[in-house]
């Protein structure tokens, strides 16, 4: 998995955000929720918690998964989401996350 180079995050001090950083890139289990690029070919972000992200059945598609939000919490994973999609819109003035992350 990759990290979004402009990570967004939630309330969180910096030392959780290096220490979630370093968990995700090495694959090691945190209780955290990612905001990713989507798995599949359609919609703009999906929510994992991490240690779903971790299991085997998401192997194959580790490569091409960006992790370009974390949260503490499902409720906060949402908010942040929202607020990629609204902050996405504003700047893009269209609903297109790889158009966003390449002009972010």
């Amino acid at each position: 998995m990759k990290v979004y180079n402009r990570l967004f995050v939630g309330e969180l001090p910096d030392d959780l955000i290096l220490r979630y950083t370093k968990a995700i890139r090495k694959n090691k289990p945190e209780a955290i929720y990612c905001i990713t690029t989507p798995i599949g070919s359609t919609g703009i972000m999906e929510i994992y918690q991490l240690t779903e992200l971790l299991k085997k059945q998401y192997r194959k598609y580790r490569h091409r998964i960006t992790v370009v939000g974390i949260a503490l919490d499902y409720q906060d994973a949402c908010e942040l989401a929202g607020d990629i999609v609204l902050d996405m819109y504003n700047t893009c003035h269209e609903i297109n996350l790889q158009n966003y992350l390449g002009n972010n």
